[in-house]
This record gives structure tokens, C-alpha cells and sequence, in this order.
């Protein structure tokens, strides 16, 4: 078994919450309820970056919608990245029909959501730049507690149990509120990520409310499934939750509690593709069943290799499978 330093275990600070704080904590995490108190966002865009690689692109930031949260949680950040050549002088691929707020309407354009400890830009701007050569538009989400909405130095981006509740809630708060903030400039959408990223683009998928199309990769209905039945069990610090004997199930429940079999099923489900890798060990294949079973009407597909290689290895399949489902 891998040693790693506490800093980098998992929940190496504990459980955060008393048990039974806990237990409503994730309770309300992804309750639908909790859309209704969202303020819609408002956006501040900054300057335009062009050329780079065939894109241009520009951050944005936002008041996170989740309250009463320490910073630099609170300010939330996103990556728009459009083909160079959809600008204002050339509109090929993006056109100049604007909308209330002068933006150009975007045709189509991709949601995406962040990996465990997918920090910054880097990787997922590899996937937004083979879109954009597909003249498709990509907005990054910057996951909370990673990157600039880091609140711990190094290791783990979370330490406490009752953090990976947080996280979820902030992220499918967030990509509910994008959705609404962004459409009306927006033609199509579709909403996708990879691993942890591919359950929030679930759950909002889920939560919306709209018949949106979705393309998730290696995607479990549930974080208990890499945590406890995936090799992640092994980096689990579960003497800092009292001892791997009494707390697996108290773990496994908690994190149960956060699935998408507990939300009613998207809209448009046959819009939706699950991706699955045959050898994948965090993600084993029954993860992926189970959501198709639950969300009747989607599709799956397989892929060959693991959860690393069909993320490093297959961002040509990954753009051009999220392009199919528009």
C-alpha cells in the first residue's frame, strides 16, 4: 500500500461535523430545494485573449451564489473559450446576432466541469481547444476549493469530510446558475466533465430542470464509489475518522447520500451519453450501469484502457464525442 504524507490523505483533518451534522449537512447538498434560494449571477467578464493556438479566450468571475463562505471560496471564476475565428470581424463560427447584453449569440457551446484536483485551466483548455477547432464554444468552471478557490496550501484540496459536501453543493448551485446566466446567449448546450466532473455535470443535468444534452465521462452515480470501492480507499486517512472498522459505513453512507440516483432523472435522458473504460479502477463498470439503469434512456459507450489513459490519452475522442451530441 502507498504512504503518503498526511497532507495529501484524504480527509486527514476528520469529519468536520458531529455525525448527526453531518448527515443533514449532505443531506441538503444536492436537494433541489436549494435552487430556489440561488440569486441569479452576474458576471464580470475581462479582455479578451486571441490567437493563442486557434482560440481566444477570457476569464470571468462571479459572487459565488452559496453564502456565508470563507475566501476565497466566495468568488467563483470561469474560462470562456471560442474558435479565433469567431470574432467580430470574421463571425464564422459564432455569429453576431447579440443579445440583451451586446455578447455575441454562441451556436454551441460546452459546459465543463473539473476532475478530482483538476487545478487551473491547463487540461481541460486541451479539450476546449480541439472544440473550438470544431467551431464549438467551451466554458470552464473552476472547481471550489481547487485552483484560485484553494483554501488549504498543497495536498488535498479538501481535508474534512463534511468539505466534499460543500464542494458539491457550491458546484451544482454554480453550474445551475451558469446555465441560466449564460443561455440567453447560448443556442445549445451540452454539459459534460470527467470523473468527479462528470457527477456535477450529472447533477446538473439532473437539477436544471431542461431537456439539455450531456456527454459524462467515467461518471459514478455516487462519490462513496472511488472513495470506498475505488482504489481510493487506500489514501482514505481513516485514523484521523476513528478507524477504517466503524467508519467505512459511516463514510460510504454519507457519501451515498450526495448520489444521482437520489434526484429525479434529467429531462431529456436519451440525450446523454455515459463513458465508460473497461479498466477502469476507479470507476468500475457496475458505477456506470447502475446510472444508466436509473436514468433510463441514456446511452453508454466503452472505451478501452483506464480512468488515467481515457483522460490523458483520449481528448480527441472526449471533444468529438461532446460535438456528437449536440
Amino acid at each position: 500500500m502507498s504512504v503518503l504524507p498526511s497532507s495529501r490523505k484524504l480527509f486527514a483533518d476528520g469529519w468536520g461535523l458531529s455525525q448527526d451534522a453531518l448527515a443533514e449537512h449532505f443531506q441538503s447538498a444536492v436537494d433541489p430545494a436549494i435552487l430556489s434560494q440561488t440569486p441569479p449571477l452576474t458576471i464580470r467578464w475581462g479582455p479578451w485573449s486571441s490567437g493563442e493556438k486557434g482560440v481566444r479566450c477570457r476569464e470571468g468571475t462571479y459572487a459565488g451564489p452559496v453564502k456565508d463562505l470563507p475566501e476565497p471560496l466566495t468568488t467563483g471564476r470561469i474560462l470562456d473559450v471560442r474558435p479565433s475565428d469567431s470574432g467580430p470581424s470574421s463571425g464564422e463560427s459564432i455569429s453576431r446576432e447579440s443579445v440583451e447584453d451586446g455578447e455575441e449569440r454562441v451556436p454551441r457551446r460546452c459546459l465543463l466541469f473539473g476532475a478530482w484536483s483538476d487545478e487551473g485551466w491547463r487540461k481541460r483548455f486541451r479539450i476546449a481547444q480541439r472544440l473550438a477547432s470544431r467551431g464549438v464554444a467551451t466554458v470552464i468552471h473552476e472547481t471550489p476549493f481547487h485552483g484560485s478557490r484553494r483554501i488549504y496550501e498543497g495536498g488535498s484540496p479538501i481535508r474534512r469530510v463534511d468539505e466534499h459536501a460543500l464542494l458539491t453543493r457550491m458546484t451544482a448551485v454554480e453550474g445551475v446558475a451558469l446555465l441560466k446566466a449564460l443561455s440567453p446567449g447560448t443556442d445549445r448546450w451540452v454539459v459534460a466533465g470527467f470523473s468527479m466532473g462528470a457527477s456535477h455535470a450529472g447533477a446538473v443535468l439532473a437539477l436544471s430542470g431542461e431537456p439539455l444534452a450531456g456527454a459524462l465521462f467515467a461518471v459514478g452515480y455516487s462519490p462513496s464509489i472511488p472513495f470506498i470501492d475505488g482504489v481510493l480507499r487506500k489514501y482514505v486517512a481513516w485514523s484521523a475518522l476513528g478507524g477504517r472498522d466503524t467508519a467505512e459505513e459511516q463514510l460510504r453512507e454519507l457519501l451515498g447520500s450526495i448520489s444521482l440516483l437520489r434526484l429525479e432523472k434529467p429531462v431529456s435522458p436519451d440525450r446523454i451519453l455515459l463513458v465508460g473504460a473497461r479498466g477502469d479502477a476507479f470507476i468500475p463498470r457496475w458505477a456506470v450501469e447502475g446510472l444508466a439503469d436509473a436514468w433510463r434512456g441514456t446511452r453508454v459507450q466503452w472505451r478501452p484502457g483506464g480512468h488515467g489513459s481515457l483522460y490523458l490519452f483520449e481528448r480527441d475522442f472526449m471533444a468529438q464525442t461532446i460535438v456528437d451530441q449536440f
